[in-house]
């Protein structure tokens, strides 16, 4: 127990908080503690708030690779300037569907092909490793499952 036992709970000159066990109402000083008396545990909100995100852990998010590569890649280099400029222009319709650029959700920037990015499971947003680093490690919750639940 604490040495506020013995004092007055009136007492005007004090300027400690005092903290008193629901169970027995033991008094203590600070918090966390364990009550000595009864045994409860006694936290303050603020306590619980700072572990909340330990009983929900984030989901881990799931790397996807860019199988449809916006950089082109010659196969025959003997081909002529004409056929390059022709073919991607033919090709141009068709490939502005499988060449979306991918862009973090976080901090939009652009993720290159050859670089996976993280997909969320539950929003499928996409984010760079960075943020997906920030995300787990800081924040402890996804921004695009945030802007979901409005």
């Amino acid at each position: 127990m604490c040495h506020l036992s013995n004092k007055s709970a009136n007492d005007k000159n004090d300027t400690q908080p005092h903290y008193a066990c629901p169970r027995c109402h033991a008094a203590y000083c600070e918090l966390p503690v364990e009550c000595n008396v009864c045994g409860l545990t006694l936290v303050a909100a603020p306590h619980l708030a700072r572990a909340y995100h330990h009983l929900f852990p984030l989901d881990l998010f799931e790397p996807v690779v860019d199988n449809n590569s916006s950089e082109k890649s010659l196969v025959n280099e003997d081909k002529s300037k004409e056929t390059i400029n022709s073919s991607s222009d033919d090709n141009n319709n068709n490939n502005n569907n499988n060449n979306q650029l991918r862009v973090c959700t976080g901090c939009n920037v652009i993720i290159p092909s050859r670089i996976p990015g993280y997909q969320c499971p539950k929003c499928t947003f996409i984010f760079c490793h960075s943020c997906d680093a920030i995300l787990h490690d800081s924040i402890h919750s996804c921004p695009g499952c945030l802007t979901l639940l409005k």
